[in-house]
């Protein structure tokens, strides 16, 4: 939602860091032919790289190009320096963030014209429409549980620096996590549980505005039947009761709704099975849910609904389009890329059909579903295979479709750390370990291996040759 007013430049930046991001370099053809663009408009967007964003990028002597990880960083700290130059966000945290000074100020400090900051005031409004949110005497007002997540996502994902986050906070954060975690045989990736502390930061944040917190009737209902462990209640009654004091009940059930967003492992197979058999019980019992999947099921002449990794895309997938619990988060921390177009053409026309529910699934969503499940259906082999890379919050579904495609024989850990990886491993030459692409390398691992951040069992030199291709 959010990308459909950031400005085209910076996103059409971003998609050309992600294409350079690597050991390899491309050509400018190559540029312009993964971009759909003419060969100018992507020199000049390498030089917009340069001179304006002033993002370091490589230039061998044929002429092609790359970005360098280990020296610029990894895709996120980069597409954090590109949204800083957003007009769009800056105006948007503006009106989130109370300030004394007036708008035409924030404009001269803009270096716009009036009649620009006016229009990006409007461009503003609309984007907040979508919300049911608006502006009032300079201030975004509405429902609260909105303005929070506006907030949190701005400073997690775009790294603007809307409030000041306390350690205490964090601490306690991790310690709420570190209770659902064992109690549900579950583990949280670094982005899930930073996304929770910027949420439960926002409670106590001294800039943001504080209102009476409105529950919708359909969301008090989702956060009531949300399966949790017994003890949450009285973790975050230990640790925040005396920060929340008088609103503790209200900010106990926003908890529970934080804790609903970033807990995408509803269908984990590490769970207990008690546990996952309600989960599932409780997800395909929802007539909506049931419409989609017998779609896909008649669609691709194949059973899925056994299928957990094809159960948990679609959940993520359902929780951003009907619950409107949190219509920001999820699908936008996505790196949508080009996907298999008789894919989307056949996932299009099923969600048109259940369009007809009252529904109204946007482009972007059907590109993000058919990212998450084109590697699964399309062809149904190791050479399909891609790794969810800087998108942790469905790596799950990563490591279940691994155990349903790659032979039993093969024992394979998901790390997000290379230097753990390397030291919890007893074997590594005779383990399939995957690596996230962006996670930061030591500098003295060579070139081969920070391409790669795989290792093979012995016997497998066709396996290593066809995921070579496919990670890289």
């Amino acid at each position: 939602m959010i990308y459909t007013y950031i400005e085209k430049g910076l996103l059409r930046a971003v998609e050309l860091v992600d294409l350079l991001l690597g050991e390899e370099y491309i050509s400018q053809t190559g540029i312009s032919s993964t971009l759909n663009c003419t060969p100018i408009t992507a020199a000049n967007d390498i030089n917009y790289l340069r001179n304006t964003l002033h993002i370091t990028v490589l230039e061998n002597e044929t002429g092609a190009y790359r970005i360098d990880p280990f020296t610029e960083g990894n895709r996120d700290a980069i597409g954090r320096k590109i949204y800083s130059h957003s007009l769009f966000l800056k105006t948007l945290s503006y009106f989130l963030i109370p300030s004394k000074k007036r708008y035409i100020e924030f404009i001269d400090e803009q270096f716009i014209s009036v009649s620009k900051g006016y229009l990006l005031r409007a461009t503003v409004e609309k984007f907040l429409k979508e919300l049911d949110l608006t502006i009032s005497e300079n201030q975004i007002i509405g429902n609260q549980i909105k303005v929070r997540f506006l907030a949190s996502v701005l400073t997690r994902q775009f790294g603007l620096e809307l409030f000041a986050f306390n350690q205490e906070i964090t601490e306690k954060s991790l310690r709420v996590l570190r209770t659902v975690e064992q109690d549900l045989n579950i583990q949280f990736s670094n982005s899930e549980k930073k996304f929770f502390d910027s949420l439960l930061q926002t409670t106590i944040a001294d800039n943001l505005p504080k209102s009476h917190l409105h529950f919708p009737d359909e969301t008090l209902d989702s956060i009531n039947s949300y399966l949790r462990p017994n003890n949450f209640e009285e973790t975050i009654r230990v640790n925040f009761s005396d920060v929340w004091q008088d609103n503790f009940e209200e900010e106990f059930l926003f908890s529970i709704l934080s804790l609903m967003i970033i807990n995408t492992h509803v269908f984990d197979q590490t769970m207990p099975s008690e546990t996952l058999a309600a989960y599932r019980e409780n997800f395909l019992n929802d007539p909506s849910v049931k419409r989609l999947t017998d779609g896909f099921e008649q669609s691709f002449s194949m059973s899925l609904t056994s299928k957990d990794w094809f159960l948990s895309a679609l959940f993520i997938f359902l929780k951003d389009i009907t619950l409107e619990l949190h219509p920001l988060i999820s699908t936008e921390y996505l790196r949508v890329g080009r996907v298999n177009t008789d894919l989307y053409r056949k996932i299009e026309q099923i969600i048109q059909q259940w369009n007809i529910y009252g529904l109204n699934i946007t482009e972007k969503h059907m590109s993000v579903l058919c990212c998450r499940l084109s590697p699964f259906i399309i062809k149904k082999q190791v050479s399909t295979i891609a790794l969810i890379s800087e998108n942790n919050m469905d790596s799950h579904i990563t490591q279940m479709m691994l155990k349903d495609f790659l032979p039993h024989t093969i024992q394979f850990t998901v790390y997000s750390d290379f230097a753990e990886a390397e030291k919890n491993t007893v074997q590594p030459s005779e383990t399939l370990f995957i690596v996230d692409k962006n996670t930061a390398l030591p500098k003295q691992h060579n070139p081969s291996i920070r391409s790669l951040f795989i290792d093979f069992p012995p016997g497998t030199t066709e396996l290593q040759k066809i995921l070579s291709s496919t990670f890289l």
